[in-house]
Order: structure tokens, then sequence, then C-alpha cells
């Protein structure tokens, strides 16, 4: 069977058409039969037979979230102010913008925008070690631009 049995269970469909209908064609790889999918992952980026960015933005959501909460739990409390920039700009900014020409954050949905700006809002009380509620979000993501 060699290497081309474990290639063909990792091979999927999907049929990208305009409108409700989609082709049920099946395809066959070395007797193998493809599964059909509607959504899948491809270069670390999401896509979907509808061609819409949302699945795309709420796994980067995810995937940041997931980071910052890592950061916050205690993995850079007594680290100064430069390096929790530092590791937001690395881990959690990079995952943020990752692909972002692709789906083009200014025609997608105010939803899917919104979510990843509330993202960067604790961010931002992270890098700067201020907590308040006096203090202005705003102005510290203008600072860290």
């Amino acid at each position: 069977m060699g290497h081309e049995g474990q290639y063909k269970k990792k091979c999927q469909i999907m049929s990208i058409a305009s409108g409700k209908t989609h082709p049920t064609l099946l395809y066959n790889l070395c007797g193998h039969v493809l599964t059909c999918v509607q959504i899948a992952k491809y270069c670390g980026i999401t896509l979907t037979d509808e061609l819409s960015w949302s699945s795309h933005v709420h796994s980067i959501h995810i995937r940041a979230n997931s980071t910052v909460g890592f950061l916050r739990s205690r993995n850079l409390r007594c680290c100064s102010a430069k390096l929790k920039e530092t590791a937001y700009i690395t881990l959690v900014r990079s995952t943020l913008e990752y692909a972002a020409s692709i789906w083009n954050p200014h025609l997608a949905m105010d939803c899917e925008c919104d979510l990843l700006e509330k993202l960067q809002q604790p961010s931002a009380r992270l890098v700067k070690g201020d907590n308040r509620a006096t203090s202005s979000v705003s102005q510290m993501l203008h600072n860290l631009g």
C-alpha cells in the first residue's frame, strides 16, 4: 500500500458553486471514495463552500483568545511592559492579522471585526498592566499602535 494509503484518507472534496445547489459528484483516489466537506483548512486558512470568512474569523478569535489567556494566567505577570508588548505582537497580533489581506477586514461583516477588536481590549490592558476601570483602553490601543 505504501504512502498513498495515508494520503488518500487526508484528501477531501469541497464543491464551490453559486447558490444553494452543489453538484453531488463522487471522486475516488486509488479506489478510496473522497469525502465531501463544507469547511476545510488550507495553510491555516479556514475555507467554506460558500466562500464566507466568518468561520476563518471565528477560528482566529479562538486561537488568539487562548493565547491571551495563556499569557495572562501567570506567564507574564511579573515581566516588564516591553516584554509583554513583544509577546503580544509576536503571539497574539500576528494571529489576528494572519491572512487579513485575503478576507479583507474592511469588507467583513461588523460582527466579525467586532469579535477581533474586543479581543484587543483585554490584550492592551495585559500589555500595559493597567486594569483600572478609569483607564482609557482606546488610549492604550493608540499608544501600542
